[in-house]
């Protein structure tokens, strides 16, 4: 059987925060008319600047206010279960500090669509994210930060197509690079999510390669975040700062020369080092 199936929306969904306003409009607004609407999740008050904007160029979508709990997968789910999608509809999906150029949409997304048969993928990776989607009510996002599209009902049919489109800027530019002039940036990047709550997936990034060694590291990981808690500091990076602002005993300097992330975070804000690179290689750590 090789009926097309009944497309009935298009939609862009999202999440974001305080700050994101101009972020918001420069990725909306070129695309704006290719879709039904935004469905996304806002960590914010419906006072914000944002949400007056995000309700008011939502069109047939739906803005969910949710205060963020520093686990990606939930902040999503919350849009993709909110009652704004339906089965059928199609989605694209990117994160504020990306873009969505209009001609890959309607050059490649909307054909795509149009033409879709049985065997037709219902799930797009991008550069391992997803960029493109089949609504389903047995979709969930899965992971944090680093989250993942699952679709239960075993259809998820999903296809890659980083090698179709080796040049990104004409799929979905990155502005990352633009926003965050710092040089450095990367290393409080990297520790705010090193504090995330229990089940984050955060210490893969860049051990690929070394995933027998990623228990063993979860493990400090949460080991650090009792550490936080039992002197008395909260799991945040202002935690972080009192601590390593304070006397290091032996404990706090087995974590700091345990981690790379830990001992890059040290070095820059609390010594003011700016040797350090973005490679992921425990090998450069400098012990304290």
């Amino acid at each position: 059987m090789n009926e097309k199936p009944i497309i009935t929306k298009f939609w862009f969904t999202t999440m974001c925060g305080p700050g994101s306003l101009e972020d918001l409009k420069e990725l909306w607004e070129p695309i704006r008319h290719l879709f039904s609407g935004i469905v996304c999740t806002y960590h914010g008050d419906r006072e914000d600047p944002e949400a007056v904007y995000l309700e008011s160029a939502k069109g047939e979508g739906k803005v969910v206010y949710l205060p963020f709990s520093r686990r990606h997968d939930f902040s999503r789910n919350a849009y993709l279960y909110c009652g704004g999608m339906q089965d059928g509809d199609w989605a694209m999906q990117c994160d504020v500090l990306e873009r969505l150029n209009p001609a890959f949409i309607e050059t490649f997304v909307v054909p795509f669509i149009s033409q879709l048969r049985d065997h037709s993928p219902r799930l797009i990776y991008y550069h391992t994210k997803v960029i493109l989607y089949e609504y389903h009510e047995s979709l969930r996002f899965q992971g944090s930060p680093h989250e993942g599209l699952m679709r239960d009902d075993g259809q998820a049919k999903a296809a890659d197509i980083t090698s179709l489109f080796p040049n990104e800027d004409e799929v979905r530019p990155n502005v990352r690079a633009k926003r965050r002039t710092e040089s450095h940036h990367w290393i409080g990047h990297y520790a705010r999510y090193y504090l995330y709550p229990w089940g984050s997936n955060h210490v893969l990034l860049g051990w690929e390669n070394r995933r027998d060694q990623l228990p063993a590291r979860e493990a400090r990981r949460l080991a650090f975040r009792h550490l936080l808690r039992a002197r008395g500091f909260p799991v945040t990076i202002f935690g972080v700062n009192q601590l390593f602002s304070g006397p290091l005993d032996d404990e706090i300097k087995a974590h700091i020369n345990g981690e790379l992330i830990l001992h890059d975070y040290y070095r820059h804000v609390i010594l003011g080092e700016a040797w350090m690179t973005d490679r992921h290689d425990p090998s450069s750590i400098k012990p304290i």
